[in-house]
């Protein structure tokens, strides 16, 4: 699942977005836009769209499902 995060999160198509300093998701819209330039993220340093930070989120999350309501 975070090499599937991370591949989205670096795509040469992903917007870049000032006001927050990270990237957006591939498809954070229902069409592909024309990208005149990109966002590159260094991989392996701890900013946004780092392998580092993609588990970090990943963690949070299966934690936070983890610790929701039974449904049962």
């Amino acid at each position: 699942m975070a090499s599937s995060k991370l591949a989205d999160l670096n795509s040469t198509i992903v917007n870049w977005y000032v006001s927050r300093e990270s990237t957006s998701s591939t498809f954070s819209r229902q069409a592909l836009p024309m990208m005149w330039d990109f966002a590159e993220v260094h991989v392996l340093g701890e900013n946004t769209g780092s392998f580092q930070n993609t588990l970090k989120m990943l963690a949070g999350s299966l934690a936070s499902t983890a610790a929701g309501p039974s449904l049962l």
